[in-house]
């Protein structure tokens, strides 16, 4: 059986450990899934495979079966004790491996051991308890909470926050690739607007300051870098919540590529989360 680019799906066994996880990445990227599931996904798979050495004593002719992801599953959840949404995200990487990669279904694995999802209460924090948090945080610390408790932004979507996506005439933040890589426009509280500002001033003498020195390149997702060239270098891209420095991002640190565009050149990541 061939894959969409022609070439034939590797063999499931374990001698070909190598070739499926670049195949799985390959495909991941080709599906433009977040570069987080690609990691996760294929850290799992990594973490099968190990598991397969293990129980086979590193024989490299073990087929890797529906048996041995139901045996993996079900060791996740008694040796490994793990959550039960970590489990599915183990799943949910073999269902990957199984269905895309290797080209055949995982059938049926209702004999695994299900991890035990108890029922918890949320964590809920009354509006004075707010109030205290933020009397013990300032400057940018302070406004990125402000930020993520007033406008209802998640972790990644506030540190993804571009210039362009403020939007003070209209009290408006737009999130762009959020949760499932859909756009959404969200409130700008009124009292963190000057704040706000008076960041992004200091944003541009510091994107200004790149500029002088041959820098000021932001990353660009997809092929945006390659369809607007300059833009990488225009106030507007520019990050809110940046490193005080100019950094390689975390992929280029571990020699690994992402699946959008990244040049040779240093510029402004965002605030690690």
């Amino acid at each position: 059986m061939k894959t969409l680019s022609g070439k034939e799906r590797p063999v499931g066994r374990l001698s070909d450990s190598r070739k499926l996880l670049a195949e799985m990445k390959r495909l991941i990227r080709l599906k433009h899934f977040a570069y987080n599931t690609e990691l996760a996904y294929l850290d799992w798979i990594e973490r099968f495979f190990a598991y397969m050495r293990e129980i086979t004593k590193g024989d490299p002719d073990a087929d890797l079966t529906p048996e041995a992801v139901q045996n993996f599953l079900s060791h996740l959840a008694i040796t490994k004790r793990v959550a039960s949404s970590t489990q599915n995200q183990a799943l949910c990487a073999l269902v990957f491996l199984f269905r895309d990669v290797l080209g055949q279904e995982l059938g049926d694995i209702s004999g695994m051991v299900w991890a035990k999802r108890g029922k918890k209460l949320p964590v809920v924090l009354w509006v004075e308890e707010v109030k205290a948090l933020f009397q013990h945080l300032s400057g940018a610390a302070l406004l990125i909470a402000q930020l993520i408790y007033g406008s209802g932004l998640r972790i990644m979507e506030l540190a993804r926050l571009r210039v362009l996506d403020i939007d003070f005439g209209g009290n408006l933040l737009v999130v762009r690739t959020g949760k499932g890589d859909k756009d959404r426009s969200t409130i700008l509280s009124e009292a963190v607007k000057e704040p706000l500002r008076l960041h992004i001033e200091k944003v541009k003498a510091l994107h200004d300051k790149d500029l002088s020195a041959g820098h000021g390149e932001v990353y660009l997702p997809t092929a945006l870098a390659r369809k607007y060239p300059n833009a990488a270098k225009d106030m507007e891209m520019a990050i809110c919540f940046s490193v005080g420095q100019s950094v390689c991002g975390p992929a280029e640190r571990q020699g690994q590529t992402p699946p959008y565009q990244r040049q040779g050149h240093p510029k402004r990541h965002r605030e690690s989360s």
